[in-house]
């Protein structure tokens, strides 16, 4: 056999191995809600093929993919094994991305400094910081550690030494057919049931969760394999976006189509909204006409319509409240309904505007009354901003602000609009509190906009090399 064709029959193999792993995801999601056995299966494996695209293939995308059904895997291997539990998620949401790093640990240490000093200096400053205030309350700080801290640093080493090898055909591909089973399993008659049922067996977080809000208004929410409507939610924008960014393809409407199908049925209002700055920063940004840009709203908002109005119908009698809870002016939205938390964490914060630790307004174990509407609570939840100036004060806050601005802001209004959709939604949503999802998600939107839209002008790794070379 001479060189050409094995190279072909190798890349088919490969190419059919691809399609058998990818198929897995679906096909796994699927049997979490059919029969636990072949869950437990699909998601053996799905790490052992993750594992042997990222040591012996070297792709970037597994981490992606694990990460992002991590929770369909941990608690359904071994169900009722905590010990098997850890083990796995340390397998699925942090071990895949230290060995990718080490296996592309190779850098100029001139790029280095460039990366840490000039690129992502408030970045880095801003992580610095965040251990620096793990330390007025050690054990405060140690408990929120993993979901705000960790993130940040797993973030600076794969901007450094990974950002430019993630692969998106392979990445749109996963999201398209993960979600088309959210659908399918969406649609089914005993989905409500059966997630409860899942969710208080303790098989998706290691413990019982007898009072997830499932429902919202009477609405069941999609809460796909993050098992998490506002992560749901979140992703599918950001599955939007990669649509929208990337140059076209054949599937690209039905892609748009799917992910606005997957942001309304998550019922997130956070990303509902954040949907909508983004649908509207694309157009400014892609469209040169005005009339092209009232055209395109128009279409987007009687899709959205559509999508909606079938809702709504489903939702019967609810659907007056639902569409009070986005009434800005009302008492009965997200954010009126969080302002108890924004309150105490303000007052907080004017008592020392320096901040007061990481935790002071989250960890468990301080003492705290917090009146939110009738009912009175021990931490502050869903108002990261105002939880931001509490615990880190205004160099803190400030500093984070500037780190999104850093990360994500490229001179246009696409990204303009993307950063202030996530402001909003950070007045009642925790986001950066979500641990490795929040990671993920800044590494998807810095690759994809680094990748695809134009930037300001700045030292890349190429014109380094030039300027080394002369």
């Amino acid at each position: 056999m001479d060189n050409a064709n094995y190279r072909s029959q190798s890349k088919s193999i490969e190419q059919l191995f691809f399609v058998f792993y990818l198929l897995c995801f679906p096909l796994g999601y699927f049997f979490v809600y059919v029969s636990g056995a072949a869950a437990s299966l699909f998601g053996v494996l799905i790490v052992l093929g993750s594992y042997f695209l990222i040591v012996v293939k070297n792709r970037i995308y597994p981490v992606v993919f694990l990460i992002v059904y991590a929770r369909c895997i941990n608690g359904f291997v071994v169900p009722g094994d905590l010990m098997v539990f850890k083990v796995l998620n340390v397998l699925t949401g942090y071990f895949p991305l230290l060995l990718s790093v080490l296996l592309n640990f190779r850098i100029r240490r001139s790029e280095l400094r460039y990366l840490l000093f000039k690129r992502y200096w408030i970045t880095c400053a801003y992580t610095l910081l965040l251990l620096v205030y793990l330390l007025p309350n050690v054990a405060a700080g140690v408990q929120l550690f993993i979901p705000r801290v960790a993130p940040m640093l797993m973030l600076i080493a794969a901007l450094v030494f990974l950002k430019d090898r993630l692969e998106w055909p392979e990445i749109t591909a996963f999201f398209r057919l993960l979600f088309m089973s959210c659908v399918v399993v969406y649609l089914t008659g005993d989905y409500l049931d059966k997630s409860y049922e899942l969710l208080a067996s303790g098989t998706v977080f290691s413990k019982p969760l007898t009072d997830q809000s499932l429902v919202m208004l009477g609405v069941p929410r999609m809460l796909g394999t993050f098992w998490d409507f506002r992560i749901q939610g979140i992703f599918a924008v950001v599955f939007a976006l990669i649509v929208l960014m990337r140059p076209s393809y054949r599937l690209k409407k039905f892609d748009v189509c799917l992910a606005g199908v997957i942001i309304i049925l998550s019922m997130s209002r956070g990303a509902i909204v954040l949907a909508g700055f983004v649908g509207f920063g694309y157009m400014l940004y892609n469209s040169k006409s005005v009339s092209k840009i009232v055209l395109r709203t128009l279409a987007g908002g009687m899709f959205l319509v559509l999508l909606g109005g079938v809702f709504f119908v489903a939702a019967g009698e609810y659907a007056e409240n639902i569409v009070a809870s986005f009434d800005i002016f009302g008492d009965k939205n997200a954010l009126s309904q969080r302002g108890g938390f924004r309150e105490y964490a303000l007052d907080a914060f004017v008592q020392n505007p320096l901040g007061g630790g990481i935790g002071a307004m989250k960890a468990d174990g301080i003492d705290r009354q917090i009146l939110v509407g009738e009912v009175f609570y021990d931490k502050v939840s869903d108002a990261f901003l105002f939880i931001q100036l509490a615990e880190v004060g205004i160099v803190g806050f400030v500093l984070f602000i500037a780190s999104l601005f850093e990360l994500v802001h490229r001179r246009n209004m696409l990204t303009l609009c993307l950063l202030g959709g996530l402001l909003v939604q950070m007045t009642g949503t925790d986001i950066p509190d979500m641990g490795v999802y929040y990671f993920l998600l800044l590494f998807l939107l810095v690759s994809l906009l680094d990748r695809y839209s134009p930037a300001p002008k700045q030292r890349s790794r190429h014109d380094l090399r030039a300027a080394q070379a002369s």
